[in-house]
């Protein structure tokens, strides 16, 4: 498990969404079975490069910037040689969920688009005769959605940060308000029971010294201090009535 954590799993505060795109992923690893050329032997490597790039590009601090680029040039390779322009989306989600100052932003996207711009001229001079119509849309169309992919990704953490900060300081104000209960209790009980609990004390001291000198006297300190403890007995439940209720 701490094998997992450590080397393996991503970082909690992204949720499930980095595992979500690893399904696509089998595409890839499909086209490049049963791994006996060396194309196929290399396309696999490519993937295994580009899967590590991808994960650290969620958990390192120093080298994220090594490993997203690193990242997006696996991608502009795999998607000339296989067509994989999908794996694209992956790199726009890492740098769009990641915090980082605008400018950050800014040229992690900028050199997005040259790894998605490269590798589609490089495909369109390949293949441009070779496309009808319907194949250049969908290109458009899909070209759209990489555009706009960092922004989504972006807008959806800074979403799900603010959730997280509202559960927090929700948590927190549950923290202080319990507190300030405890602490109001403790004052009820030491100004109130233990004012009363002390008379109750120099009471049964007092008839104690009356049952010497004056019993006659006895009975009515006696029944001072009965009314007092029923008084207490009153204030407990109370105290503990209100507690239940909330």
């Amino acid at each position: 498990m701490n094998f997992f954590k450590r080397y393996i799993a991503m970082p909690p505060q992204y949720g499930l969404f980095p595992y979500v795109w690893l399904i696509f992923l089998l595409f890839p690893i499909g086209y490049a079975f049963p791994y006996r050329t060396v194309k196929q032997q290399a396309i696999m490597g490519l993937i295994l490069i580009f899967l590590v790039a991808y994960r650290n590009g969620y958990v390192a601090s120093r080298y994220r910037a090594f490993w997203i680029i690193l990242q997006m040039v696996t991608s502009a390779i795999l998607a000339v040689i296989i067509q994989a322009f999908y794996l694209n989306i992956y790199t726009a989600w890492v740098f769009g969920s990641i915090p980082m100052r605008r400018r950050s932003f800014w040229r992690y996207y900028c050199v997005y688009l040259l790894s998605l711009i490269i590798p589609a001229a490089t495909l369109y001079w390949y293949y441009g005769g070779h496309m009808g119509r319907d194949d250049l849309i969908g290109l458009m169309v899909y070209g759209l959605f990489c555009i706009f992919s960092p922004f989504a990704a972006s807008s959806i953490q800074r979403f799900n940060r603010k959730n997280r900060q509202l559960t927090q300081t929700s948590q927190r104000l549950t923290d202080m308000i319990k507190q300030n209960e405890r602490q109001r209790i403790a004052r009820d009980l030491h100004d109130n029971l233990g004012q009363s609990f002390s008379m109750i004390t120099l009471k049964a001291e007092y008839a104690r010294k009356l049952l010497a000198k004056k019993p006659d006297a006895v009975p009515e300190q006696l029944l001072e201090i009965e009314q007092a403890s029923r008084q207490n007995l009153k204030m407990v439940r109370e105290i503990v009535a209100g507690l239940r209720a909330k």
